[in-house]
C-alpha cells in the first residue's frame, strides 16, 4: 500500500540527499512529500538533489520560503493524495515496509484510531 511520507525541511539539502539515497536503496514505493522553506541558495541545491533521485523515488517537492513550519505543514496536508500519511523530520528514517504494514493495519482496524482518541 502506498503511503505519503511527509517531511518539512528548511536549508538542509544534505539531510534530504541522505534521506533520498536511503529511500532509493530501500526501493520504496511510497510518495515522499517535501514542504521546503529553504532560502534561494539552499533551494537551488535542493532542486539538484531532487532531480538526482526523481527517477528512483516518487518525490513531490513544494517550495514555500515565506511560510513558517505550521503553515508549511498545513499546505502540505492539502497536497497529499494518499489515504495514509507518515510524518517525519528531515533527519529521520522510516523503514518503508514498516510504514506499509502500519497502513495495512489501520485499513483493517478502522476503529483503532477512534478508540485511541476516546481515551486521551
Amino acid at each position: 500500500m502506498k503511503v505519503a511520507i511527509a517531511i518539512i525541511t528548511k536549508d538542509r539539502p544534505d539531510f534530504v540527499e541522505r534521506q533520498l539515497e536511503y529511500f532509493k536503496q530501500m526501493k520504496t514505493n511510497h510518495v515522499i512529500y517535501y514542504g521546503d522553506g529553504s532560502d534561494a541558495k539552499n533551494f537551488e541545491q535542493m532542486k539538484r538533489v531532487i532531480n538526482l533521485y526523481q527517477n528512483d523515488v516518487q518525490i513531490r517537492h513544494f517550495h514555500w520560503p515565506s511560510l513558517n513550519d505550521r503553515q508549511t505543514t498545513w499546505e502540505l496536508v492539502l497536497k497529499i493524495e494518499e489515504e495514509y500519511t507518515c510524518w517525519m523530520g528531515d533527519d529521520d528514517f522510516m523503514i518503508p515496509e514498516s510504514v506499509s504494514q502500519c497502513a495495512e493495519f489501520l485499513k483493517i482496524h478502522k476503529l483503532y484510531i477512534f478508540i485511541i482518541t476516546m481515551y486521551k
